[in-house]
């Protein structure tokens, strides 16, 4: 993670959950972060406003 005066960037390397595709992404889902101390962390700094909408919002 890397933080700046205007914008962060998260780097993730990981692999989509199990029986994930992009397809699944793109429907409805349920939410399984791979790195709940970051998913908290934008869910409390206001990123996150719902759970599972992420991708769809990049």
């Amino acid at each position: 993670m890397h933080v700046y005066a205007d914008h962060m960037e998260v780097w993730n390397e990981g692999e989509l959950p199990v029986g994930y595709t992009e397809e699944t992404l793109m429907g409805n889902h349920s939410s399984k972060p791979r790195n709940r101390n970051i998913a908290n962390a934008m869910f409390m700094a206001g990123f996150i406003d719902k759970w599972g909408r992420g991708y769809k919002k990049i």
